[in-house]
């Protein structure tokens, strides 16, 4: 007997009801989804307290994004009201305002400023609502973290990170992010190479430890790692230059949804130099991957088919214009 998906709902909800965490998660996930049972957001989040609170690690993830992503919403409320509440000193001193607008600027002011205390409490509570959110969202992804879960410490390093709204911690973000390295997540080692790479958040360039960082995550079969190793192969940053690797990289474990690498790479196949040899089926064959990449993202790729013609056509030299994917992730209607 085939098991529906109603069935399925039915049987994860009895375990949930004796306890299991990961069964409560799911029964949670059903209601925020639907699958299997009618959506109610209410229900959603009350098997997902649960579940979380009986220490299943997806759960306390989902908690902790909910409740950080909240904040951020509260905040972003909170810059938009601020900037009706009237024209900053700046505003009023430009000096192509005419006298008119200046002084329907003052009376504006004038008008704010009058609200200013009811304006001022409801911007201290609003502050206070996001704060309250977002420290019930880190205990959360603390939670996950201790209890395993690697994309909690990636989460948290973000954080600490990326500054306002949140806030700025970069000694403790690390701390978070090698973690997760530690634990062999690669989009936590793709930020840890990218802040190597460019010096960000007080680190200094390193491309060298940027480089072996990126080695380990393409070991472990990450796509957009294997584009950015063979980038900086072909760039002879933090290692010496060896463009023949860098192509092997690619047509053996590349990303072809990566159209900026890969069109430049198609570029130098097409024409030889920079230490690639010419070849143009090989060129063409890049182009056709990029173009099927396309086609499985629903993203537009005029300016690919269009250039894949053209090589096809045997034209001799190609402008390197002609090589820059116009449409990337360009989703079709």
């Amino acid at each position: 007997m085939i098991m529906t998906l109603q069935d399925e709902f039915k049987a994860t909800l009895k375990q949930a009801e004796q306890g299991d965490p990961d069964a409560q998660h799911l029964v949670a996930v059903a209601y925020f989804t639907g699958r299997g049972t009618a959506r109610n957001q209410k229900l959603g989040l009350k098997w997902g307290v649960r579940a979380a609170n009986n220490g299943s690690p997806a759960a306390q993830l989902e908690m902790g994004h909910m409740l950080t992503e909240a904040a951020h919403q509260i905040l972003i409320t909170l810059s938009k009201f601020n900037k009706s509440l009237g024209p900053s000193d700046k505003d009023l001193n430009l000096p192509t305002l005419s006298i008119a607008s200046k002084s329907a600027l003052k009376l504006a002011r004038q008008n704010a400023m009058e609200k200013a205390p009811k304006n001022q409490r409801y911007s201290q509570n609003i502050v206070l609502q996001a704060q309250v959110k977002l420290q019930e969202g880190i205990k959360w992804y603390e939670k996950a973290a201790k209890n395993g879960a690697p994309m909690a410490y990636f989460e948290l390093a973000k954080l600490y990170l990326q500054g306002p709204p949140f806030p700025y911690d970069p000694k403790k973000g690390f701390l978070y992010l090698d973690e997760a390295v530690c634990r062999d997540y690669t989009p936590a080692m793709l930020l840890m190479a990218t802040i190597h790479y460019l010096g960000l958040n007080e680190v200094r360039v390193n491309r060298v430890k940027s480089f072996a960082i990126l080695i380990r995550a393409a070991s472990l079969g990450d796509p957009k790692a294997v584009n950015d190793l063979a980038q900086l192969l072909v760039l002879g940053e933090g290692h010496p230059e060896d463009k023949p690797k860098a192509l092997q990289l690619i047509l053996e474990r590349g990303n072809y949804k990566d159209f900026g690498t890969l069109s430049n790479l198609t570029f130098l196949l097409y024409h030889g130099g920079n230490g690639l040899g010419k070849d143009r089926d090989l060129a063409v064959k890049l182009c056709q991957k990029m173009i099927q990449s396309a086609k499985d993202l629903s993203v537009k790729s005029e300016s690919l088919e269009k250039l894949l013609a053209t090589m096809l056509s045997g034209v001799e030299a190609i402008d390197k214009e002609d090589f820059v994917v116009k449409e990337e992730y360009v989703i079709v209607a």
